[in-house]
């Protein structure tokens, strides 16, 4: 999956950049989610989006790794970068 992160501006331009950074990557028709953070107390919209059929073959199947060992390890090495409070 990819997915771009903007904040520091506007909701419509955070989101007009989001897009842009995604430009070139991933298929939006085979989903694409977007979320505006702002309306939550955020600082940034967000979209997330799956890597096209090319892509996946590249990488291999999409494994879920929520709530395993590896799961806590990579959120321990990014954890101090995450606002506060913030949860999955």
């Amino acid at each position: 999956m990819w997915h771009a992160s903007v904040g520091r501006a506007s909701p419509d331009i955070c989101r007009t950049a989001a897009l842009i950074a995604l430009l070139g990557v991933g298929n939006p028709m085979l989903g694409q989610w977007e979320e505006n953070g702002f309306l939550k107390g955020g600082r940034a919209y967000h979209v997330r989006r799956r890597l096209s059929e090319e892509e996946a073959r590249l990488v291999g199947p999409v494994k879920d790794i929520r709530g395993t060992p590896e799961y806590y390890l990579r959120l321990r090495k990014v954890a101090h970068r995450l606002p506060a409070g913030y949860s999955e």
